[in-house]
């Protein structure tokens, strides 16, 4: 059907530009390598995520010229904190069962209060006081997610981000890493992973290697470096909110200077 649809597109003189959500062969390691490329190959342009999964597919055989995202939007009515407070307590939101290092993270000691959002809990914490079940949310209600930063982390390990879903953090632009920033809370990411770069350019967060040292990272932080990364962050989240990333992403490929300006706070 998507072959036919372009050449339907193209028989009309359309442009042919795609925006990637998941490449399967990056994330899963699938045997569909070939069938995607083409398909992508069908395209003018391609947007995709970060600058190491357009240099991934450049390498694997995509000819059709590609623009980098960076951050996905995130449309919400969600109003931001008006304080941030600093503290060790670090929210963690997403599909709890598929995410395995939590296990390990929970059987740990810590002077961090992990605060876990999603809609089933798989994990026995009666008696862990340091750890809290908060449930779920819907997409657009972000100021639900209470936490002084958001952790974006995948895989079987925390020394690491490991396994296929953690070796997919070398590519992609999480949907979590985003829904943290529109809720104005500063990220915590992987040091090796694609949007480590981004996040330390624009001071949207910390980068560490392996969650043993998270402890030490945050007590080596400061208020004052707190307070400069969350006014980053409130500012890139009202980018997020008003669409900002797609809109540079689609104008800088129609050859127009983009004009962004967001102060307020409160958009």
């Amino acid at each position: 059907y998507y072959k036919w649809f372009i050449l339907a597109a193209r028989f009309r003189q359309c442009k042919i530009c795609l925006i990637v959500h998941d490449v399967e062969f990056l994330r899963y390691h699938s045997n569909e390598k070939q069938a995607e490329i083409e398909m992508l190959n069908m395209a003018d342009r391609v947007i995709v995520h970060t600058e190491a999964m357009k240099l991934a597919l450049k390498q694997m055989g995509v000819k059709a010229d590609m623009t980098v995202l960076n951050l996905f939007d995130y449309c919400t009515d969600s109003r931001l904190p008006n304080k941030l407070e600093f503290s060790k307590t670090v929210a963690f939101a997403g599909n709890l069962e598929k995410s395995p290092f939590l296990k390990k993270l929970i059987a740990k000691e810590h002077n961090i209060l992990y605060r876990l959002y999603g809609k089933n809990n798989p994990f026995d914490l009666d008696d862990k006081s340091n750890v809290e079940y908060c449930g779920g949310f819907l997409p657009e209600q972000v100021d639900s997610l209470q936490a002084s930063w958001g952790l974006v982390w995948d895989g079987d390990s925390l020394e690491t981000c490991a396994g296929i879903t953690g070796d997919y953090l070398r590519y992609n632009s999480p949907h979590k890493l985003s829904q943290y920033i529109a809720a104005g809370i500063p990220v915590i990411v992987w040091e090796d992973s694609a949007v480590a770069k981004f996040v330390i350019s624009y001071n949207l967060g910390i980068c560490v290697k392996n969650l043993n040292l998270l402890d030490k990272i945050l007590n080596s932080i400061q208020q004052e470096q707190y307070d400069q990364i969350v006014a980053s962050v409130q500012t890139m989240s009202c980018r997020l909110r008003n669409g900002s990333m797609l809109k540079e992403a689609i104008k800088k490929d129609l050859g127009i200077k983009l004009i962004d300006n967001h102060n307020d706070l409160n958009c």
